[in-house]
């Protein structure tokens, strides 16, 4: 009940700037308002994506309506077309749905701005160069997370909620999550190579495009280089939605910024980030 009525403050609060930042430009003003407060996560991306004159930067605004777009209405819309997401096949429509969506957004804050792919750092040149390096440096870097930044978090965790509330929590997390809880059976080769393209390639690309692509240059703009990766880095763990597991995910979003920063492509964080994800399978499949 308590979220509930965030979320519907949250909606009300985006209608009212919505209706402020409109009643400066047009007559539609109300409109926009209205449309916002009954369809927010919808309508919010639609004004600030489409009717709203791009800035010479994209800034908060965009980067929020991109993340509504991508991270809330794709989802639920999925969800509301496919049903639970239950089994491969509905999580696969919903990992697609909102992957689509996030580079959906992000390329057209791009086009607005007459921009390619290419300014966020995904340009053919070298590409194979730098996703080798990308895969060997995603090795350590994950299992240097996965065997000293995890259990730490959890330790530092435990002196706060207690150790075995701490490593509860954690196991919770992730068997919780509906992409572990869909994974197919490994006997099933097709379904097991559909699942891993999705979860190794496609989610790391849309989530790269958008948080190393977009928000850590944006961030970039007005910070040095650490400060900017570890905002990043907070943000995208803060998306994930998981508390004994937020750090070693910043860690890995402060990586990943940290690669792009270092070879001014965005290709290396999308293979390390597929590293990460392709070992995380692996070790889900041991562990059933």
């Amino acid at each position: 009940m308590v979220a509930r009525a965030g979320l519907v403050a949250l909606q009300l609060l985006a209608a009212v700037w919505v209706y402020q930042d409109a009643a400066r430009r047009s007559r539609t003003a109300w409109w926009w308002g209205f449309a916002v407060a009954a369809a927010g996560p919808v309508s919010f991306p639609a004004y600030v994506l489409l009717a709203r004159p791009p800035e010479e930067d994209w800034g908060a605004a965009e980067l929020l309506a991109v993340a509504v777009l991508g991270l809330v209405a794709a989802p639920l819309l999925a969800s509301l077309a496919l049903g639970p997401w239950v089994g491969l096949g509905a999580v696969a429509g919903v990992v697609v749905a909102q992957s689509g969506a996030l580079l959906a957004g992000c390329w057209q804050v791009l086009r607005r701005r007459g921009l390619s792919w290419r300014s966020v750092g995904l340009g053919r040149e070298g590409s194979l160069r730098w996703a080798g390096l990308g895969l060997l440096a995603g090795i350590p870097l994950v299992a240097a997370v996965h065997y000293a930044v995890q259990p730490a978090a959890v330790y530092l965790l435990g002196l706060v909620i207690g150790h075995d509330r701490a490593r509860a929590l954690a196991e919770l997390e992730q068997y919780s999550n509906p992409l572990v809880q869909a994974i197919p059976p490994l006997g099933d080769w097709p379904a097991v190579a559909l699942f891993a393209v999705l979860v190794c390639g496609l989610v790391p690309l849309a989530e790269e495009v958008f948080f190393r692509g977009l928000v850590y240059r944006a961030a970039r703009h007005r910070l040095p280089w650490g400060w900017a990766a570890a905002l990043t880095g907070l943000v995208f763990a803060g998306v994930h939605l998981q508390v004994a597991n937020f750090l070693p995910i910043a860690v890995l979003g402060w990586a990943f910024a940290a690669a792009v920063e270092r070879t001014g492509s965005l290709v290396p964080a999308v293979a390390m980030h597929g590293v990460n994800n392709l070992v995380a399978l692996v070790v889900t499949y041991t562990q059933r």
